[in-house]
């Protein structure tokens, strides 16, 4: 599972990817030493990988996915709403990743499996002389109603950056 679990990963020289492969046979990978990373998240189950797509997790409503397009120049964060009931069926991991595939998006993947999803940006600033580092919300929770447990559901939203 260390060669097929995904994960975004920025080097210390800045080079940001989405690492591993979802079978090591049929789509071979250069193990890269994790020494040379500044940061990394990894997560449970591919989206899509080049001309894979995720068709066997029909279940597997996807509520937040990491991508990164073939040229790797732009990197894709997504969050979902997911499943409501009376609101949204939500889209399953087949769906997905046909449109990711239709979006350009060559490799993607959950970054968790959880029920909701928030979205945060790091946001630095001098306060008084002090350096100050805060993540702020950048989607807006709603209540969840009609559901088994009650939280915080979050709007969808989507980053695209440019190197």
């Amino acid at each position: 599972t260390n060669i097929t679990r995904p994960y975004l990963a920025v080097k210390k020289s800045g080079e940001v990817f989405i690492g591993n492969t979802q079978n090591n046979t049929t789509s071979p990978f250069v193990w890269i030493e994790q020494t040379e990373f500044e940061h990394q998240v990894s997560g449970p189950t591919w989206v899509n990988y080049a001309a894979w797509l995720n068709t066997a997790n029909t279940d597997l409503i996807v509520r937040s996915f990491v991508g990164i397009n073939e040229a790797e120049n732009k990197l894709y964060f997504v969050v979902n709403e997911g499943k409501r009931p009376g609101t949204a069926i939500g889209i399953g991991a087949p769906n997905m990743a046909r449109l990711l595939k239709d979006f350009g998006i060559n490799k993607s993947f959950m970054p968790y499996f959880s029920q909701y999803g928030q979205l945060a940006l790091r946001k630095e600033e001098t306060l008084n002389g002090f350096n100050k580092v805060t993540f702020p919300l950048v989607n807006t929770p709603t209540t969840s109603q009609g559901l088994l447990s009650v939280g915080t559901l979050a709007n969808g939203i989507a980053i695209i950056s440019k190197k």
